[in-house]
């Protein structure tokens, strides 16, 4: 049995280590002016620019919770533990939501 690590977007960790240890990272989205984009589809260039020119700050929504419990799922199913590593459950919905995944 391995150890997976499986976080959310919000970690600040280069990509070529992310793909080295392959970890498992779900996004969390980013809405601006009434539009919701996915955390790891928007460089950090175009999100310092938003907040640069925004006359509304984006705000930020937990993650998908059908993706999330996707990646559990993948990472159980193959006999691997699970290690997540999330943002503070007095930031973000995100802890919240893998407990409950983990009960199912």
């Amino acid at each position: 049995m391995a150890i997976k690590i499986l976080t959310d977007s919000t970690v600040d960790m280069p990509k070529h280590l992310i793909e080295e240890y392959d970890i498992s990272v779900v996004s969390l989205n980013v809405v601006h002016k009434g539009v919701s984009r996915r955390v790891v589809e928007i460089t950090n260039e175009e999100f310092y620019e938003q907040l640069a020119t925004a006359d509304e700050m984006p705000t930020t929504s937990q993650p998908i919770m059908e993706e999330e419990l996707k990646l559990f799922t993948d990472i159980v199913s193959k006999g691997d533990a699970v290690f997540a590593v999330f943002l503070s459950s007095e930031l973000s919905g995100t802890f919240s939501s893998s407990h409950l995944i983990r009960e199912m």
